[in-house]
């Protein structure tokens, strides 16, 4: 009987390991390579179990739904959480599940038929494009769904674009999850596609972050840009965080007020490879910024922001702009 125990014990362990462990360094391998995608419909199960439900609510308290608000739901899966959300945002609110599966979508849709509910809209469609208009929404709310998406980059920028001026984006994430990102990597990204990071939920384990979208500001030198492709002028677009040619149309991302005229979806070979990987190990260089700032006595706390970063650990240039600082002084 002992030895049956220390081999079903000795199985569990090695189970864990491989799904805590080796499953992640699978998952990381496989993003940095531009493989990554969605969980598939024949595991949906693994997403709708009972202890899931159950934790619905709290989950959703951290998202933070109000009655009235435009609110999107970017993969919801098979819907776990969208009843819930529809419940929230109350009949003068309205709901939107984008998912890339339709499979997923026809689920979403039978538990919104079954609930009754008039407030919910669906569309099969990529994260990398989302059919909404700029600015048509309040909040937007991801559940263990960032590190899926094969271009992470690409759909922030298309949720900077929907979400309405301070509007809210929620990123959840579980560590029972093999595309598990670390809390500093996911504020590192999200506030690179220009969010500010305004609520933590959770811990190492389960944790909600809550980002307000952040205005752009036009890039520098945009009088004297042109485009690469026909040489015409361009113009700033705010709600999409791009540069467009008044000619042919084209829009360029701007990512920390830089103009990026090579979409990294069009590099290919070692090129494509080596830009996935220095993003994957470039938080390390930001640590580094932080702490060379703490130790030469320049913290952002002396009066000023940061606003750009450039380069990387062997030579960075950082840019901060200046805010008023609060005296605490009553005149």
């Amino acid at each position: 009987m002992r030895t049956f125990i220390k081999i079903l014990l000795a199985i569990s362990l090695i189970l864990a390991f491989f799904w805590l462990v080796v499953m992640k360094v699978i998952s990381r391998l496989a993003a940095a390579f531009g493989v990554s995608g969605p969980c598939p419909y024949e595991l949906s199960w693994l997403v709708d179990n009972p202890i899931r439900q159950n934790a619905i609510p709290r989950l959703l308290d951290r998202v933070g739904i109000r009655p009235g608000e435009r609110v999107l739901e970017l993969g919801p899966g098979p819907g776990a959480f969208t009843v819930e959300a529809a419940r929230r945002a109350g009949p003068g609110g309205r709901v939107v599940a984008v998912d890339i599966q339709p499979a997923m979508i026809a689920q979403v849709e039978a538990r919104v038929r079954q609930a009754g509910l008039t407030n919910v809209e669906t569309h099969v469609a990529s994260a990398h494009n989302l059919p909404l208009p700029a600015g048509s929404i309040d909040r937007a709310f991801l559940l263990t769904v960032l590190g899926e998406i094969p271009d992470p980059n690409r759909a922030l920028a298309e949720l900077h674009r929907v979400l309405a001026p301070d509007g809210v984006l929620s990123v959840g994430e579980a560590f029972l999850d093999p595309d598990y990102p670390f809390p500093v990597e996911t504020v590192r990204r999200v506030e690179v596609a220009g969010f500010q990071l305004i609520e933590r939920h959770g811990n190492f384990w389960e944790y909600a972050l809550n980002f307000r979208r952040v205005t752009h500001d036009a890039p520098a030198g945009l009088e004297i840009m042109a485009c690469p492709a026909c040489h015409a002028a361009l113009t700033w677009r705010e709600a999409e965080n791009a540069l467009r040619c008044t000619a042919c149309g084209t829009d360029y991302p701007v990512r920390q007020g830089i103009p990026h005229f090579v979409a990294p979806a069009t590099l290919t070979g070692l090129n494509r490879r080596f830009a996935s990987l220095y993003d994957w190990f470039s938080w390390f260089y930001r640590l580094f910024s932080k702490i060379a700032f703490a130790y030469i006595g320049m913290p952002e706390a002396a009066g000023f922001r940061l606003a750009e970063r450039h380069g990387n650990l062997w030579d960075y240039t950082l840019n901060f702009r200046r805010v008023r600082i609060d005296s605490g002084v009553t005149p």
